[in-house]
């Protein structure tokens, strides 16, 4: 099945993606390179793009010299960025498998990376708009939503989970994300601060 075939699918009829997905063979490392990395890279792409317009309106009086560098700093904020969230990704997958005994589900990381590989879809896809101020929120919320009723559908297919630990297995799958993501976040903001720290000292040199 194509990429474009499997998000469609799994966004627009997910109860019935998730039977095939059960049953088709699949490795971690296959999930990444052959869905995670193209579809991750939506919203860097977007970022890279909407931070060029940026840079253009913004310095593009400063001289070349200073425009290079903020384009430069773009570009590389949203590729750290980009390997980050892979990371988080890999980090997901490693403690919801762990997790999966708790709830009579069993260490798999496959199907761990199933789960959350595809369940992550509407954020990737959503990137195309996030850009955008004012839906940026609005499109957050809604893919928020729409991962989390994902990993619930996707939980009991996946894992064949009992229905009385299907909801308790995705309140700790999200949580797990949410904890993990956030100290991403920090992780990348300390890096963005410097670099932000850096960059303007190196600005204000050729000014």
């Amino acid at each position: 099945m194509s990429l474009v075939d499997r998000a469609k699918n799994i966004l627009l009829n997910p109860i019935q993606e998730w039977k095939i997905i059960a049953a088709e063979p699949a490795s971690v490392g296959g999930l990444f390179t052959g869905y995670a990395m193209v579809l991750s890279a939506i919203p860097a792409i977007a970022g890279i793009v909407s931070g060029l317009i940026i840079s253009l309106l913004f310095l593009s009086g400063a001289g070349v010299g200073v425009l290079s560098k903020g384009v430069g700093f773009k570009v590389v904020g949203k590729l750290l960025e980009y390997g980050l969230w892979l990371g988080v990704l890999f980090a997901v997958i490693f403690l919801v498998a762990a997790i999966a005994p708790s709830f009579n589900g069993t260490n798999d990381q496959t199907k761990a990376g199933k789960l959350i590989v595809y369940s992550a879809t509407p954020f990737w896809i959503a990137g195309i708009l996030t850009w955008i101020p004012i839906l940026n929120i609005l499109v957050f919320i809604a893919a928020s939503a729409y991962t989390c009723y994902l990993i619930y559908v996707g939980s009991k297919t996946i894992y064949n989970l009992p229905d009385d630990k299907v909801a308790g297995f995705t309140v700790v799958a999200i949580l797990v994300s949410i904890v993990v993501s956030f100290l991403a976040y920090l992780i990348f903001s300390a890096v963005v601060i410097v670099g932000l720290l850096g960059g303007g000292a190196m600005l204000g040199g050729m000014l």
